[in-house]
């Protein structure tokens, strides 16, 4: 795949992330916390879990510092990015991942500041999508936001993000039309 499609793909999975997560505006703060199951995350929770991962990305994905490339190459994926890239685009998800504490965020936060803070990040993704052809998207690399031992290629974070944000999506989806869920 071009740099140029995997680009427009990850703006689109945006576009549509963003849409379907502004529909949450109207939710009370109950709605935000409300768990199916005792061990099952909230809504706020698989919003914060995003925006935490957003805000890892966000942080080091530095396009001023970062490899020119002015031509559209081809995206090589890592192993890594691309098997978690086909895992995540898997909806509904056929294969569970088990998130570590660091990603797993308390049930008490703001409904409403979170799913602010998630399109704000939602956008700030996106300015750097429309920024991205300036750079080379193999060369560049990023620590994952599991460890710094393993590094993803900027395209695998493209390639990842807004399937995993999508995947999250529909977790809410979910939880929206679980029995009691309060009204």
């Amino acid at each position: 795949m071009k740099y140029s499609e995997l680009i427009a793909q990850f703006r689109n999975e945006l576009t549509i992330n963003k849409k379907q997560a502004e529909r949450l505006v109207t939710l009370t703060q109950r709605q935000f916390t409300w768990q199916p199951e005792k061990n099952k995350w909230s809504i706020a929770q698989c919003l914060e879990h995003l925006n935490i991962v957003a805000r890892h990305y966000l942080k080091y994905m530095n396009f001023d510092i970062a490899l020119k490339n002015p031509t559209d190459n081809e995206f090589k994926p890592g192993f890594l990015g691309n098997f978690l890239a086909k895992n995540f685009a898997v909806i509904p998800p056929k294969r569970r991942f088990k998130t570590s504490r660091s990603f797993s965020p308390e049930n008490n936060m703001n409904g409403q500041k979170i799913l602010k803070d998630f399109l704000n990040n939602q956008d700030k993704m996106m300015e750097l999508a429309n920024k991205a052809g300036e750079v080379d998207l193999n060369k560049n690399k990023v620590p994952s936001p599991a460890t710094r031992l393993i590094k993803f290629r900027f395209g695998d974070v493209f390639n990842m993000d807004g399937k995993h944000t999508a995947r999250h999506l529909y977790q809410i989806e979910n939880i929206l039309r679980a029995e009691g869920f309060p009204g």
